[in-house]
């Protein structure tokens, strides 16, 4: 008995857990209750999985009293699945995202295979997800530098335009200061044209007048001389 008795207990506990974790189970063996409060991507993955697996019937539910009311049969299924809301949202921001299993105690074996199943699913979503994520940031990144280099062309275009016409008024500038400094000057020169004459006929007048004032003198002092 002390040799025969455990591996009488190895074998039968060995073709026990088989049945739940080595051996493919009977189509429909487990009839799962599935709450759906997320209605994203996530949880259409999740149920579309879920559904090729042939040892579980989902049995879709609106809430989770009826998922309650389901466990509480007489053929109570192992666990109900809820996805919670927002779970899509979560895995697109980079956050975490939980199921919530409500678990019968009693069927703990039938569980842990689930259990074990819905992890597997889990990580090939989240690495999906994170694929996913991975390609968008890159697609971001790339329109971002597009739209960046876009920006440094419109940058360049704007100083070319600048630098031309700053050019262009330095240009007009200097061609304005040269017809000003001309104008300037030929104003001036036509002032002092005018000053000198002016003064040459003041000069010419004057001595018309002195001219003609000293003539009387000059004739009586030439009369004075002669007596």
């Amino acid at each position: 008995m002390l040799v025969l008795a455990p591996v009488v207990i190895i074998l039968v506990t060995g073709l026990s857990l088989g049945n739940i974790y080595g051996v493919d189970h009977e189509p429909g063996a487990y009839v799962v209750p599935m709450v759906d409060e997320d209605h994203g991507k996530v949880a259409h993955s999740i149920i579309a999985a879920l559904e090729r697996e042939p040892s579980l019937t989902l049995l879709r539910v609106d809430n989770l009293a009826e998922a309650r009311a389901a466990i509480k049969r007489r053929e109570r299924p192992p666990l109900a699945i809820v996805i919670s809301a927002g779970t899509t949202r979560a895995l697109e921001i980079g956050s975490q995202a939980k199921l919530v299993l409500y678990v019968d105690q009693v069927k703990r074996l039938e569980v842990s295979a689930i259990e074990l199943r819905l992890d597997q699913l889990c990580s090939e979503i989240t690495t999906r997800a994170q694929d996913l994520a991975r390609q968008k940031i890159a697609q971001q990144v790339a329109a971002t530098q597009f739209q960046v280099e876009q920006i440094r062309e419109q940058i360049k275009q704007v100083q070319k335009a600048a630098n031309d016409y700053r050019r262009q008024l330095t240009e007009r500038r200097e061609r304005a200061e040269v017809s000003i400094n001309a104008r300037v000057q030929r104003a001036i020169d036509e002032l002092e044209r005018q000053t000198r004459l002016g003064i040459e006929r003041s000069t010419t007048e004057a001595r018309s007048v002195l001219a003609r004032e000293t003539a009387p003198r000059r004739d009586a002092l030439l009369e004075f001389s002669r007596y």
